[in-house]
C-alpha cells in the first residue's frame, strides 16, 4: 500500500518493492489459514502477486517499456491486489467470528473503503491535475490510516490468542 520510487533516468527503483509485501503477506496468511479458509485459499494469490511484480520491479529497474501493455499490466496487478486486500479484510472477519470477539475489522474495512475510492478516483481522474494529486495524496493518507487500523487489528487478535492461552 506503501510506494516509494527513485527515478533515475528510465529506471525505477522501488524502495519497498511490492513483491517483499506480498511475500510477508502470504506468510501471514499462512499462518492464519487454521483459522480462517479464506487466508487458506487466498494465500497462493499472494504468491501469485508477488511474481508479477518481482518482474515488474525489474522490468522498472532496467528502465524497460512496455507500452500499452504496461498499462494493462499495470490496471490487472491494481485490480487484483483491491481483490487481495479484500478478502484480507473478510479474512479479519472470520477471525473475529472463529474468535466470537470484535477485534476492529469494521473500521479496517471503512478505512480500506475510503482510501480504494481515493485510488480509482486517483485512476479516473488522472487528466485533471491538481483533482487528481488531492486524491493521490488523501489515498497515501488512508492507506496509512487503513495499515494503523490493521496493526491495531493484529494487535488486539495477539491479546485475544495470548488471553486464551493464559
Amino acid at each position: 500500500m506503501l510506494d516509494f520510487n527513485l527515478d533515475i533516468g528510465t529506471s525505477t527503483i522501488g524502495l519497498i518493492p511490492d513483491f517483499i509485501g506480498f511475500w510477508f503477506l502470504n506468510k501471514g496468511m499462512s499462518e492464519l489459514s487454521a483459522e480462517s479458509d479464506i487466508f487458506g485459499k487466498k494465500s497462493g494469490l499472494a504468491l501469485i502477486l508477488m511474481a508479477c511484480s518481482m518482474g515488474i520491479y525489474l522490468i522498472d529497474l532496467l528502465g524497460l517499456s512496455l507500452g500499452l501493455f504496461g498499462i494493462v499490466i499495470g490496471i490487472a496487478m491494481t485490480i487484483a491486489k483491491l481483490y487481495l486486500e479484500y478478502q484480507v479484510l473478510m479474512g479479519m472477519f472470520e477471525l473475529e467470528e472463529y474468535n466470537n470477539t470484535h477485534m476492529g475489522a469494521d473500521d479496517c474495512k471503512t478505512r480500506w473503503i475510503f482510501a480504494m475510492v481515493m485510488i480509482l478516483l486517483n485512476f479516473i481522474l488522472i487528466w485533471i491535475p491538481l483533482i487528481n494529486i488531492v486524491c493521490l495524496i488523501i489515498a497515501f493518507i488512508m492507506g496509512i490510516v487503513f495499515l494503523v487500523s490493521v496493526n491495531t487489528f493484529k494487535n488486539n487478535y495477539l491479546e485475544v490468542k495470548n488471553s486464551q492461552y493464559n
